[in-house]
């Protein structure tokens, strides 16, 4: 519905992005039919030009929203990203194996790690970030984590929230190629397309983040 706030001719509503996800900022010396006018906060998307209402401060509102057909509500930093992990065992070794992980933490941060059988396996950065909208609460979302993979090889899913959890508590999704005997030339692969639900629990809306991993071991001969 037209808000009749209007900049060359153009109503805000077809200026801003909706606020979907419930955080947008308000601007409430901007009222309509007496609620203030908000929009998608700016970090979801990009700036528009100038609109010509500003704040007490002198700031232009076209600061505090993003533009119309800009918003993207993913998981800065998370969403398209590439996890790897692979071993290729030395002389003697006897096991190979490999896997990746995500959390969502409590706190309002996300990570990633690699690891395989001797030990941690450095990611692409960012490895760190952070998944809370500013000034929200984590108990106010819930997550829900979902893999689909693919390849020969055996391979394990393990995570916290097959179904929507709170991120009162830190959440996890893992992909792994289990431990293998590395006494042979056996090279195994499998790769995954991990999708994170993130829900806000206040409106039920819901951002979409999907990134891959891909894991892979070969033994000694």
């Amino acid at each position: 519905m037209a808000k009749n706030f209007t900049s060359g001719g153009v109503d805000f509503d077809d200026l801003f992005d909706p606020d979907i996800m419930g955080d947008g900022p308000a601007a409430p010396w901007l009222t309509s039919g007496g609620v203030a006018l908000k929009y998608a906060a700016l970090s979801y998307g990009s700036k528009r030009a100038n609109v010509g209402f500003t704040s007490s401060t002198g700031v232009d509102v076209s600061n505090l929203w993003a533009a119309k057909g800009s918003a993207v509500y993913v998981i800065e930093g998370l969403h398209g990203k590439g996890l790897h992990a692979s071993e290729q065992a030395l002389t003697n070794q006897q096991t190979v194996s490999a896997q990746v992980s995500v959390a969502l933490r409590s706190d309002g941060t996300w990570a990633v790690f690699g690891a395989t059988t001797r030990g941690s396996f450095p990611q692409s950065a960012p490895t760190s970030g952070t998944w809370l909208p500013s000034g929200q609460s984590a108990s106010g979302y819930q997550v829900q984590f979902e893999v689909v993979s693919s390849g020969s090889a055996d391979r394990r899913v393990t995570t916290s929230a097959a179904t929507y959890q709170s991120l009162s508590a830190t959440q996890t999704v893992g992909f792994v190629l289990p431990d293998f005997s590395a006494v042979n030339a056996t090279e195994r692969s499998a790769s995954a397309t991990i999708t994170i639900r993130l829900r806000r629990v206040s409106t039920g809306t819901v951002s979409t983040t999907v990134l891959s991993a891909y894991l892979s071991t070969t033994g000694y001969t």
